[in-house]
């Protein structure tokens, strides 16, 4: 080979050697773009031991009929005529007041749920909390945390529940006999702001039931570089089911930003913890709304 067919040769042999290296440069930065854009952390869960509370519509069955039995246990006794002139006689039939009895009790199981899960969330019980770290990559933006839980568990938003002691009751009606009138039916607050349709917080987006089942879906956030165990909104979980097998709930995260459509997925367990009796959580709520009274 003569000297020019050599340094034609070593020309091109850097040529070819330079567009490899440049292809190998371009397949690398892409490749570190798109780990980049991937979803990069870690999604972790505090506190996984759900707590048992089971037989609570059976507690407030037994409260509900209780109440009945009072209440309508007045009209086995024979109104006394009022003592005072002033007084106003009873001016209701048995049926009347019988029927605005019903009315009270038909609204009540409503109120004493709801005073029993703000119970059960004052004393802290069952409190689970998602936390979510970057692991350098990032920032990730509009980021959908989802968390997915096996039938049998019911999840409580805080910011849902008032106080024990700001829980809405429905007006008892008056005794029978002691002057209640016919005309004026008791009003029911506790009704009309169970069945009022109320704006979500602005923490969770939406908890759905559905075929047993509970979806927490969260607000969409960002996930910063920098990000270490950033906390989502705190929920409290019980168990309604007692017993021994552990349960897997399911965690997905993902960006709605274009030319970010992975999703990270993780699985834990949820193991059943202590029971907490439903009736005594109950008789301490009502306890603390008789004190504040």
């Amino acid at each position: 080979m003569t000297a020019a067919g050599s340094a034609f040769s070593d020309t091109t042999a850097l040529i070819w050697a330079g567009i490899i290296m440049t292809g190998v440069s371009v397949v690398a930065k892409a490749r570190d773009e798109y780990a980049r854009k991937r979803l990069h952390f870690r999604i972790t869960a505090d506190r996984l031991s759900i707590p048992v509370l089971d037989d609570v519509e059976q507690v407030i069955d037994q409260v509900v009929q209780g109440i009945r039995d009072e209440l309508l246990g007045a009209l086995d006794q024979t109104p006394r005529p009022p003592l005072l002139a002033l007084s106003h006689p009873e001016q209701r039939s048995p049926e009347q007041y019988r029927g605005q009895v019903e009315e009270y009790l038909d609204a009540l199981p409503t109120a004493l749920r709801e005073l029993l899960h703000s119970q059960y969330v004052a004393e802290q019980h069952g409190p689970l909390q998602l936390r979510i770290s970057s692991d350098g990559a990032g920032p990730f933006e509009k980021v959908r945390v989802t968390l997915r839980l096996p039938p049998g568990i019911t999840v409580l938003d805080p910011d849902e529940l008032d106080t024990p002691n700001e829980v809405a009751f429905p007006e008892q009606p008056k005794p029978y006999g002691k002057g209640g009138s016919f005309l004026s039916m008791p009003s029911i607050p506790g009704l009309t702001s169970a069945f009022t349709p109320v704006d979500m917080p602005p923490d969770i987006d939406i908890i759905d039931h559905a075929d047993g089942s509970t979806t927490v879906t969260y607000p969409d956030i960002t996930v910063r570089p920098d990000d270490r165990n950033q906390p989502m909104e705190v929920l409290y979980l019980y168990s309604s089911t007692n017993t021994n097998n552990d349960m897997r709930a399911h965690i997905e995260a993902s960006s709605g930003v274009t030319g970010t459509p992975d999703t990270v997925t993780k699985s834990f367990t949820l193991r059943v913890g202590e029971p907490v009796p439903a009736d005594a959580l109950l008789k301490r709520a009502l306890r603390t709304v008789a004190e504040e009274d």
